[in-house]
């Protein structure tokens, strides 16, 4: 079964990439599933969601993740945040700041460390010493030639940046000792593509399993009018 269209408040990227993949149910027993999604053209890139009681755990290609919450997992992320608008929330949206918090083993793995928050944070205090006349001659090219021009590339890692940005000083200037409180993190690449798998194959399931549902109701329907049709008959007879 493919994919139903993409709503648009999936990723784009997350479209592109996977829009041509399917979903294979290989085990549904109530709360015991096995879902695999993938391209059926290529081995080389699959999903798996595997539930049982209170637990899910999306992996197959890419870094897993195990999640536990509700009896039925799948509940839990059709209705992504039951503060949002509506009783339960609006459904099939990620929300990947209160799914990290149910992830097994800490939420940690779902954060990786932002370069670009740490830069942005130092030209920040460099700009508001600047503006507040605090800040020595030659203030911005010092930093840019320690912080940013150096081959190591000492803001590669948190730890690295927070020793570079405490040793640095220009003209006895340093930057505040709060650094270290800086944002540093965003959510990882990684887990933002696990939620969005989530999202699309559980709508990919669900769509699989209402098929059946569709075809018997309108089979029903066919035997209520031909039934009907019957009766008529023989009245008329």
């Amino acid at each position: 079964m493919k994919i139903p269209d993409y709503p648009e408040y999936l990723s784009a990227e997350f479209a592109q990439r996977f829009g041509n993949f399917q979903l294979e149910i290989r085990h549904d027993d109530g709360l015991y599933r096995h879902l695999v999604f993938r391209d059926p053209k290529t081995t080389m890139e699959r999903f798996e969601i595997i539930t049982w009681p209170r637990h899910l755990y999306v992996g197959g290609d890419w870094e897993g993740f195990t999640f536990s919450c509700l009896e039925d997992m799948f509940e839990f992320f059709r209705y992504p945040d039951p503060f949002l608008t509506g009783k339960m929330g609006a459904p099939n949206r990620i929300n990947p700041h209160y799914w990290s918090e149910k992830i097994v083993d800490g939420y940690e793995r779902a954060k990786e460390y932002c370069r670009d928050f740490v830069a942005k944070q130092i030209w920040q205090e460099v700009r508001e010493d600047y503006r507040s006349g605090m800040a020595p001659k030659g203030l911005a090219k010092q930093v840019q030639c320690e912080l940013f021009e150096d081959w190591d590339d000492c803001l590669c890692t948190w730890d690295l940046a927070m020793v570079a940005i405490r040793d640095f000083s220009h003209d006895k200037w340093r930057f505040s000792e709060d650094a270290w409180e800086w944002p540093h993190t965003t959510w990882a690449n990684h887990y933002l593509l696990a939620c969005h798998a989530i999202v699309a194959i559980i709508a990919a399931y669900d769509a699989a399993k209402a098929v059946p549902s569709e075809i018997s109701q309108a089979l029903c329907a066919d035997d209520i009018h031909e039934a009907d049709g019957s009766c008529c008959d023989k009245a008329a007879a």
